[in-house]
């Protein structure tokens, strides 16, 4: 008999006991303790018994892990207004929301509006910025013109700020619109963490990120 086996069976007689005290409140099969451990298994080994005990483990070990399945689904939650865990959330995303086709198309619509517009942006911004960077007073050849010179780059670089003050702002306030529609669209579709009940615990910024992230990464890709 290899050592890994008595090991295996070692390890099984200890932990079944170590499980028995833990969990039984009458400790009526005294023999079951840990100092008798090592006898214990010796004598299973002797006796050849030690198959027989693995194959009661086993079926044992399959019961407990069904019983845990059981009582794990008993506990889903399926109304995403009384979600308040991350796995959770990411457990109805994947088995519920993605596979309504309607609320799908939606979620992607959205997604690719938020891509259009920060790509818009960049760009607006990047011709912005060029826009200006290519402006420089021309006037010289005369020392007496650098006030002149100066006046005009000064007027330059007052124009820019102010032009990309404009642009910031308008920005923001698009980027709040956005945002505000992008609320009330996941809220209207039932999405974890955007459509919580009134009085419940209220859903934090990181766990809306957590359900965005997923979102993207899930419905986001080639768009």
């Amino acid at each position: 008999m290899s050592d890994s086996h008595t090991k295996q069976v070692n390890s099984a007689v200890s932990h079944t006991i170590a499980n028995y005290q833990l969990t039984s409140k009458s400790k009526s099969l005294r023999r079951l303790s840990p100092k008798n451990s090592e006898k214990i298994s010796r004598v299973i080994l002797e006796q050849k018994q030690d198959k027989h005990l693995m194959e009661l483990i086993k079926k044992r070990d399959y019961y407990t892990r069904k019983i845990h399945e059981l009582l794990n689904e008993s506990g889903e939650e399926l109304n995403p207004q009384l979600i308040e865990d991350e796995a959770e959330a990411e457990h109805y995303i994947r088995k519920i929301l993605l596979k309504d086709h309607d609320k799908v198309h939606q979620i992607k619509s959205l997604i690719q509006k938020h891509k259009h517009f920060q790509e818009a942006s960049a760009r607006e911004q990047d011709e912005l910025l060029r826009k200006y960077s290519g402006k420089r007073s021309s006037i010289s050849g005369l020392k007496k013109l650098d006030s002149m010179n100066a006046a005009a780059d000064a007027k330059l670089k007052s124009e820019r700020e102010e032009q990309l003050s404009k642009f910031y702002t308008n920005l923001l306030q698009r980027q709040t619109d956005y945002s505000l529609e992008s609320e009330n669209i996941l809220r209207y579709l039932q999405v974890p963490f955007f459509n919580s009940l009134p009085g419940r615990r209220q859903t934090s910024s990181k766990q809306k990120m957590f359900v965005l992230d997923l979102l993207y990464k899930t419905l986001g890709g080639g768009l």
